[in-house]
């Protein structure tokens, strides 16, 4: 079904399936972009790439794919963002949801009121990478969905929109990441259209905060001199599909996938990273301030099938 009302004169920028997701609702509530940029370049983007495709012919959007010198048989591309200026100088403003492209102030200055960006983090405590990983490995209630202005910084915009996403005790990176997503098109609506509105206002950020970087490999550690909560927050912040949370016993790296705290311990005092207990499937390791039960452990690539071939009840991780 062709969409031939657009209430806004806007283009949007996508990359992953939080743009997809975030489109679908945005064209359900008939405020489809008239031009949809997306920057795929390698085959392992292909799937994303051939499903925006598809929306956008069927809904009659045009789409372009940013993607240097490449040849795309299917839609038209261009080298380089800058070259999306002749198209969009009379638009009214672009969305960006995930694009992965740097823009330049001339490309996010081009519409009359600018651009804004979806991003997944508290501004500006979570500006930069792994936004909702870093709310949960510390410690936060709850991920903000903030829709925010682009500018030459990174996530420095003044801020237009925030909507709450609760982060619950069985909540992980990816069950965070599907309710962002569920959310992606009510928080993007709410801020496009105090976008048009002559009487908004919006919140500036403190300059001084830097954005953060990739998580690496001393963030992955699990140090036992952490405690329960914290281990079990860095955990659930990292799983699959994303590197895991690395634990080292006996020289030999272990990656945790999931883990839970025991809601009862005994009240011996053990040294942090004892091995209180294994099971089959799981073991119980002494924290900071109590234990907790690893679960999920991979080596080298392979789920651990049975924990007492590889680990021993007395035993300490480094």
């Amino acid at each position: 079904m062709v969409q031939e009302k657009h209430v806004m004169k806007y283009v949007y920028l996508a990359h992953s399936e939080m743009s997809l997701r975030c489109l679908e609702g945005l064209m359900k509530e008939s405020m489809a972009p008239l031009l949809v940029v997306i920057n795929v370049t390698k085959e392992i983007n292909f799937q994303f790439r051939n499903s925006m495709i598809e929306l956008c012919r069927e809904s009659g959007i045009e789409i372009i794919n940013i993607c240097g010198t490449c040849v795309d048989s299917e839609i038209p591309t261009l080298e380089k963002v800058e070259d999306l200026i002749p198209g969009i100088s009379d638009y009214d403003f672009g969305l960006s949801v995930g694009f992965m492209k740097i823009l330049p102030e001339e490309v996010f200055s081009a519409p009359r009121l600018g651009m804004i960006n979806l991003h997944c983090g508290r501004l500006p405590q979570f500006r930069g990478r792994a936004p909702i990983s870093r709310a949960i490995m510390e410690g936060e209630t709850e991920v903000m969905i903030t829709i925010h202005k682009i500018d030459q910084g990174v996530d420095s915009g003044d801020v237009i929109e925030e909507f709450a996403i609760p982060v619950g005790e069985s909540d992980d990176v990816n069950s965070i990441y599907e309710k962002c997503c569920e959310a992606s098109a009510d928080a993007a609506e709410i801020a496009m259209r105090k976008l048009m509105s002559k009487d908004t206002a919006f919140r500036k950020q403190s300059p001084d905060i830097a954005p953060r970087e990739k998580i690496s490999e001393s963030e992955r550690r699990i140090y036992w001199d952490a405690s329960a909560r914290s281990i079990f927050n860095k955990i659930r912040a990292i799983t699959f599909p994303y590197p895991g949370a690395a634990a080292i016993y006996e020289g030999n790296e272990f990656i945790v996938l999931s883990s839970e705290i025991p809601e009862f311990v005994n009240d011996d005092v053990d040294e942090p990273g004892m091995i209180i207990k294994t099971n089959q499937m799981n073991i119980q390791v002494a924290t900071a301030d109590g234990q907790i039960i690893l679960k999920d452990l991979f080596r080298k690539g392979s789920l651990i099938k049975d924990c007492r071939t590889e680990f021993k009840e007395g035993g300490r991780f480094s």
